[in-house]
């Protein structure tokens, strides 16, 4: 008789302690960064949108946006940041995901990231680091630059990548230009 009651006991213990670590985990406990643009702060949820060209930083990555871009801040929680390129180029400088219709890429180091929304393409240009894409059937180490359709089949082809002589070389200046290490 004893032994029942324990085992009720035990049943519901693991119960109320696995419930509540689920609960915990859907409420997101730990707080999600914002994107910053200097003092304006966008939460996990809203759209950033440039008309003109601006950096912004979310966790340890810097964004710099071309104008006419917009991003959607997705998941701010550190090591885990995301956001959704909706359409535009950007530079990023750091490590981030990126979501964009099916196809997700993760940068770790300097990229360059084009979403022709309109064509369901991207063109990702690895600068210095690291790019993975990754698709509903395939993951991909990328090395120099490609288009990707964001759709099945997710036909990729290679592509040259020249900001020098790109119809958005200005932006690239600005976004690719070395930083003065700080004098003591």
């Amino acid at each position: 008789m004893l032994r029942n009651y324990t085992n009720i006991i035990l049943a519901v213990a693991v119960l109320g302690i696995s419930t509540g670590l689920l609960f915990a985990h859907r409420f997101d406990t730990e707080p999600h960064q914002p994107a910053c643009i200097n003092e304006t702060c966008f939460s996990r949820g809203e759209i950033i949108s440039s008309d003109e060209t601006q950096l912004v930083t979310l966790g340890d990555s810097s964004i710099w946006m071309e104008e006419n871009t917009e991003i959607k801040v997705i998941n701010g929680m550190l090591g885990e940041e995301l956001i959704n390129v909706i359409q535009g180029r950007i530079v990023v400088k750091g490590d981030l995901s990126i979501q964009t219709r099916e196809v997700f890429t993760r940068i770790i180091g300097v990229s360059s990231f084009v979403h022709y929304s309109w064509e369901d393409r991207i063109e990702i240009a690895e600068i210095e680091g690291d790019v993975v894409i990754e698709t509903a059937t395939d993951q991909k180490i990328i090395d120099g630059a490609v288009s990707l359709q964001t759709l099945a089949p997710y036909e990729t082809n290679e592509i040259q990548f020249d900001p020098e002589n790109s119809s958005a070389k200005l932006f690239y200046q600005k976004a690719l230009e070395k930083e003065e290490p700080a004098q003591e």
